[in-house]
């Protein structure tokens, strides 16, 4: 699922509260289901609004990035809270 413009009055209020807290809200986001129901999301965000595209390719290299970050113990790893963050540079 990709939003292109969070701050459109019709996407806010589907927002979750955590999101809109503060610094939090992301200009654009794109989510990215892991494996089956009840596996997980990937949120990745942009910090302003823009047209968001992903290919299935696309989806596949994140979905493989995140599982590769998963088993890493790497310092751009941080999970918390049931929230997994990759850092990039």
């Amino acid at each position: 699922m990709a939003v292109h413009d969070t701050s459109e009055a019709s996407i806010l209020p589907y927002l979750p509260a955590w999101m809109k807290l503060k610094g939090t809200l992301p200009g654009a986001f794109l989510l990215i289901p892991l494996g089956g129901r009840g596996r997980g999301i990937v949120l990745i965000g942009w910090r302003t609004a823009r047209r968001v595209t992903a290919t299935a390719a696309q989806t596949s290299v994140a979905r493989l990035l995140i599982d590769s970050a998963r088993k890493s113990t790497s310092p751009i790893l941080a999970e918390s809270e049931n929230r997994l963050s990759i850092k990039v540079a």
